[in-house]
């Protein structure tokens, strides 16, 4: 008897439709991190409506179920309301300014004492997030005379302050014409790829209040910023402040 080939066909979280080999795994990594996905065995020869019908269903009893009390969807979790995010207001852009202290980069031959740095105290008081980070990659997109820079940069670990509240491994960040930040980026470029900060990194609300920023700090990655940044937060636990 003939038994047709046989094939995944299935759907993942944000819309992907499509299939995969038998034995797979049920996943996907992407952007945004690992998406679950469903997927039904089927013979080849059935029509993707047909798939796309089977598809459609099983997702939507999986809405219904969430709708029933799994809480928020994905989307609504990591919305700047949800997350209780405030905005990037004038004196957030003091502390998480979008810039790199040009010492970090070797601009300058003197590098000034980390504790004389009037904002590093709340800087790893406040952050959600401070470490060690390394530039992986270094993207430019331009426009005309205005270019953005995009740093994906690489979280180490241990974090200097325990328990952040931004637990991703891996940023991207960016640097506007606007940004502090920009007239580094724009005479370094690509050489900023392979350079390690220690960093402090907050998220806030777009101006719109739609969308998560993230905003920050690079300072020179070396044991004086490191053991200011750990005074710091020792000295905000035995004052209980």
């Amino acid at each position: 008897m003939f038994v047709p080939p046989r094939v995944n066909v299935g759907a993942c979280e944000g819309g992907f439709f499509g299939r995969r080999a038998l034995g797979a795994s049920p996943s996907l990594t992407g952007r945004g991190g690992r998406a679950t996905c469903r997927f039904f065995e089927m013979p080849i020869g059935f029509t993707r409506r047909r798939a796309a019908l089977r598809v459609a269903s099983a997702l939507l009893l999986g809405v219904l179920s969430a709708a029933s009390g799994c809480g928020p969807s994905g989307s609504e979790a990591q919305s700047p309301s949800a997350l209780g995010l405030r905005p990037w207001d004038e004196h957030a852009r003091t502390i998480f300014d979008d810039n790199i202290e040009p010492a970090a980069v070797g601009y300058t031959m003197e590098v000034p004492p980390a504790r004389g740095d009037k904002y590093l105290r709340e800087r790893a008081l406040t952050a959600q997030l401070v470490a060690r980070f390394r530039v992986q990659t270094v993207t430019v997109d331009t426009i005309g005379d205005d270019s953005r820079y995009h740093l994906g940069v690489q979280v180490a670990t241990p974090t200097l302050v325990p328990n952040p509240k931004i637990e991703e491994k891996q940023l991207e960040l960016l640097i506007k014409p606007a940004s502090a930040a920009y007239g580094i980026a724009k005479a370094m470029d690509q050489r900023m790829q392979g350079l390690t900060f220690i960093g402090f990194v907050h998220r806030f609300a777009s101006a719109d209040g739609t969308e998560v920023e993230y905003h920050w700090h690079f300072s020179p990655d070396n044991a004086d910023v490191a053991e200011a940044v750990k005074e710091a937060v020792f000295l905000a636990e035995a004052s209980g402040k």
